[in-house]
């Protein structure tokens, strides 16, 4: 009978070469979590992005067809932007085109380092300013106002949101297009 003989020694991985593997699993991990946060924080401004564009586009359809009932469909409905971190949906009562506190319908808060930055009329930006944006039966037409003035001849109104590393802006046309 044969007996086999014992190998001189076991394979396997020794302590370096398990230390080397999981110290490179860590860094390729460590990197993606860094992108993945660059990537969340682009996806949550593109998320407000569209958000504000919901909204006017909410205005744009109840200043256009009827909201609620009654018979009083005169009555225009917009959007107030301030720079910062909250905008407001509004009826506008006194059809003034302007927004006025007792007009309030909505208030969306923006949060996770988000905000309006600045607010632009046909180019032209101001940090410290307010825009609102009308829209008004039986056109589908925007109108503007900012800081409280009409601006009849303005052509687009540029909403601009932004983190700390990046920007996005979404543009209201005269005409009533909304794009971002």
């Amino acid at each position: 009978m044969f007996l086999k003989r014992a190998p001189r020694y076991i394979s396997g991985f020794t302590i370096i070469e398990v230390m080397v593997t999981v110290a490179i699993i860590a860094i390729l991990s460590a990197i993606l979590m860094y992108q993945f946060k660059g990537f969340d924080s682009k996806l949550l401004l593109k998320n407000l992005a569209y958000e504000i564009a919901i909204v006017l586009r909410e205005a744009q359809v109840y200043g256009v067809s009827v909201q609620g009932s009654g018979a009083d469909f005169e009555k225009a409905y917009g959007v107030h932007f301030e720079v910062g971190t909250h905008y407001t949906l509004f009826r506008d009562n006194n059809n003034n085109g302007i927004f006025d506190s007792d007009e309030m319908l909505s208030t969306y808060t923006i949060g996770r380092g988000n905000s309006i930055v600045a607010l632009c009329i046909d180019g032209s930006c101001v940090a410290s300013s307010s825009i609102d944006v009308t829209f008004k039966r039986p056109d589908s037409d925007a109108s503007f106002a900012r800081n409280g003035t009409l601006l009849p001849s303005a052509r687009s109104v540029f909403i601009r949101v932004g983190s700390a590393t990046s920007n996005l802006q979404v543009m209201v046309n005269s005409t009533g297009q909304i794009s971002i």
